[in-house]
């Protein structure tokens, strides 16, 4: 591993505090960059700021922020004030979420979700530059009329990435977007076979068709610990979870674990979460995460991510553990991924 290829850090779960202590930790250890999420109890984008505020050099993002949860002003303001917080440090990367969570969460139509999140990038680039030219935008999904206003000061073109792992979103990436965040669980033969081609076929769509297809800011499971059996423990309770995703279901039958998805699903409907997690199997692990003891993750980081990705960014969730087990998860996977140890 070379130092210009150390990961990234992703944190889902925990409080403030947390998540501004990891982003500390990171910077201090030589990492490159720390990602924020979103959920029902979490802003990414006001976690963001606060990173923004509290450290200095690494560089920031949103992995992801859902497109659909503020209005497209909204979001380009935000985004705006959070880049003059950190110029040149921040990432906007954006996901739709799934139906339920549009549905029952956001309360916003499941009716063409790629196509609405198309349309609000063009439009979110076009509200960047407010200090050019009028917005009057009338499209299928959005309507924004603003004047221009020469007194905002020029804002730097910000990275817009989008997240997802089915062929319309990768496809839609490729097209449109300044990188792709990874689904957290992907093969190597997956990313080689499905989303590269795929990223590449949206991106022969561009104005320029032989521009080359966006990078991959690669999500990977991770989980160290002093304890062999407790890293094992956690990062296969979060592949149980992350394997009833649609677009995750199709990467475990590429790779050949459609009997381990099948076993995990029935696990699944009786809510048996001791079933499931008994259900992954250590291939199954060795294939799609990094986990245990240090010098044993970073032999596995090296034998199976280190160069599958543009930016690889390793992913703690708090899926069935408590605050304190992820914050030393996460002081542990930094400290052995740190520049000092490579």
């Amino acid at each position: 591993m070379t130092q210009t290829n150390l990961p990234g850090i992703a944190v889902q779960g925990g409080d403030m505090s947390l998540a501004l202590d990891a982003a500390a930790w990171a910077e201090r250890a030589g990492l490159p960059s720390v990602w924020t999420s979103e959920y029902s109890n979490r802003s990414a984008l006001t976690t963001l700021a606060a990173a923004a505020c509290t450290t200095a050099e690494i560089n920031l993002g949103s992995s992801i922020a859902w497109a659909f949860a503020r209005t497209p002003l909204a979001l380009a303001t935000e985004l705006r004030s959070i880049s003059e917080l950190a110029p040149g440090r921040v990432r906007l990367g954006l996901g739709t979420g799934n139906p339920q969570i549009l549905r029952d969460w956001l309360d916003v139509s499941t009716d063409e979700p790629v196509g609405r999140l198309v349309e609000l990038v063009g439009l979110l680039r076009q509200l960047w530059r407010l200090s050019e030219q009028a917005v009057e935008h009338d499209g299928r999904h959005f309507r924004c009329r603003i004047a221009r206003d020469e007194s905002l000061q020029a804002m730097p073109r910000l990275p817009i990435l989008l997240a997802g792992g089915r062929a319309p979103m990768l496809r839609a990436a490729g097209r449109i977007a300044d990188g792709l965040i990874g689904n957290p669980l992907s093969s190597r033969a997956y990313v080689d076979e499905v989303v590269r081609p795929l990223l590449a076929e949206g991106a022969s769509r561009r104005p320029d068709p032989a521009a080359a297809p966006p990078p991959i800011t690669g999500l990977i499971l991770a989980c160290v610990s002093d304890d062999a059996a407790i890293a094992r423990r956690t990062v296969a309770l979060q592949v149980a979870v992350y394997a009833m995703r649609e677009s995750t279901r199709q990467v475990l039958v590429h790779a050949g674990f459609t009997a381990e998805a099948q076993a995990i699903a029935a696990a699944m409907a009786r809510r048996d979460l001791e079933a499931a997690r008994g259900a992954v199997t250590d291939r199954m692990l060795d294939v799609l995460t990094v986990y245990g003891p240090p010098e044993e993750a970073r032999q596995r980081w090296r034998a199976g991510f280190a160069d599958l990705y543009e930016e690889p960014v390793l992913y703690l969730s708090d899926i069935g553990i408590d605050g304190t087990r992820l914050r030393l998860n996460l002081q542990s996977t930094i400290e052995s991924f740190s520049a000092s140890m490579q």
